[in-house]
């Protein structure tokens, strides 16, 4: 899909799942005459007015937000070993730099910072 804020002339391509979370999240109807009220501008405009528009292999932000996915749950799982470890352990190694103490609660900090930011953490990695 074809995402157009015709207010500021923003442009995205998403793939039909990743529309259908955002209107789904935005508290919208997936009906495809008023799904575009649910979705807001790509370049968040303050008075968006939304054209979507169907083309094939519109996957582009969809493979964007699973490699961001992916990367940030692959650091949380090293972060948290490296947590677990420094209750009990020295943690100098490259993951963590606080060999001082546990690392437990700056963990639990970044990933509540990231949940706050409406990124998904896989449930294995949340504190």
């Amino acid at each position: 899909m074809k995402v157009t804020c015709t207010s500021c002339k923003a442009s995205e391509v998403w793939e039909l799942n990743a529309l259908i979370t955002e209107v789904r999240n935005n508290g919208g109807n997936t009906d495809w005459h008023t799904a575009r009220y649910a979705v807001k501008c790509p370049h968040r405009c303050a008075a968006p007015i939304i054209k979507l528009v169907p083309i094939p292999f519109g996957r582009e932000r969809a493979h964007k937000q699973a490699h961001r996915h992916a990367l940030i749950n692959l650091s949380l799982q090293i972060l948290r070993e490296a947590a677990a470890r420094s209750a009990t352990e020295a943690v100098g190694t490259i993951e963590a730099r606080h060999p001082w103490t546990s690392c437990r609660l700056p963990y639990r900090c970044i990933v509540k910072r990231l949940i706050e930011r409406g990124i998904e953490v896989e449930k294995t990695n949340q504190p």
